[in-house]
């Protein structure tokens, strides 16, 4: 902050001006703000924030790298130290939903970028940030299905996005009101349904009770 008395590194003033650019991001959209009211809130001069960040563009993809990184961040962490993949995948819906919660402001972005979808940089950007998310959820159901706990004829790349999809839609209705959808109990049917359509477990207790799927 200006009047500190403290300089920072480069390295932390570019984090100092991302952090900021969230916030106010987060409380208008990227066409109403301004790198001024962020310099102005980050306590740094214009000028700083160019040294940085070529652009208002600019800063807007570093802000939405970072969010995405810390997002895959977050479910990256929720999955290690597991070895079925079946509950690896249980283990990141809940993180997914407890980020969501904690994490809203980060969240508002990444739905707020889809409106400006006609600036191909940013649709080239979020396109390269959601292929990555589904990859990352791809990449546990073929863990699963090497393991043999995920449906060997399952279509992990489409799989894959139903499970992203099934994300994306309980933050976009729980950022418009619904906070209950983020509640693990609620949140966690949804993704039990899920794990029973891709799960072996699932699909042989079925076939054993007789029913199909």
């Amino acid at each position: 902050m200006a009047g500190s008395g403290r300089r920072m590194s480069a390295g932390q003033r570019e984090r100092q001006i991302l952090e900021t650019a969230k916030r106010v991001l987060a409380s208008s959209n990227y066409r109403a703000a301004t790198t001024a009211r962020i310099a102005a809130e980050a306590g740094v001069s214009e000028p700083v924030i160019y040294r940085h960040f070529s652009s208002k563009k600019e800063l807007f993809l570093g802000v939405l790298d970072d969010v995405a990184s810390s997002m895959l961040e977050y479910w990256t962490k929720a999955a290690e130290g597991l070895e079925d993949p079946v509950e690896m995948i249980r283990e990141v819906g809940r993180s997914h939903f407890r980020f969501v919660s904690q994490h809203q402001d980060e969240a508002k972005i990444l739905f707020q970028a889809t409106s400006e979808v006609d600036d191909p940089d940013i649709r080239s950007r979020l396109k390269q940030h959601f292929g990555t998310f589904a990859r990352f959820m791809q990449g546990l159901l073929e863990e699963g299905k090497r393991r043999g706990s995920i449906r060997e004829d399952l279509d992990t790349y489409v799989a894959a996005w139903e499970l992203l999809a099934l994300g994306i839609t309980s933050t976009f209705f729980a950022l418009v009101g619904f906070e209950e959808l983020l509640r693990e109990e609620r949140g966690l049917r949804a993704l039990e349904d899920f794990v029973a359509m891709v799960s072996v477990r699932e699909e042989v207790k079925n076939k054993g009770r007789g029913g199909r799927r």
